[in-house]
Order: structure tokens, then sequence, then C-alpha cells
């Protein structure tokens, strides 16, 4: 291989393993942070079949009256 090859081969990996280490943990939360409104709104839209009620708020939040 070329020496000039060869830095920039370094270089790439440099900037890719600095992206990496400073962009996992952000990611990871922003998938997190993704999944559980998305498993909040699909619990809030299965109890909204069951109970009758429109999805106007989260299912944490929402009055029933069940008695």
């Amino acid at each position: 291989m070329n020496h000039e090859t060869k830095e920039v081969i370094l270089k790439v990996t440099d900037v890719v393993k600095t992206v990496v280490h400073f962009g996992f943990i952000p990611f990871v939360i922003y998938l997190g942070a993704f999944f559980f409104l998305l498993l909040d709104i699909t619990l809030c839209a299965d109890n909204d079949i069951i109970l009758g009620e429109p999805a106007l708020t989260s299912g944490r939040y929402r009055k029933t009256n069940l008695g």
C-alpha cells in the first residue's frame, strides 16, 4: 500500500473512532426515548380500545371510572 493511502486510512479511522466514542451514549439515549414513547403510545392506544376513551393523554395521567 502507498504511504499516503495508509495515512488517509488512519485519519478516517481516527475520525470514526471519535464519532463513535462521543456519539454512542447520546444515540442509545435517543433510541431509548424513541422506543419508550412508541411503547407508551401503543399501550395508551390499547387501553383506549378496552376502556372506550379517546387517546388525549397518556394512560398514566388519565382519570378513569372503573367502579
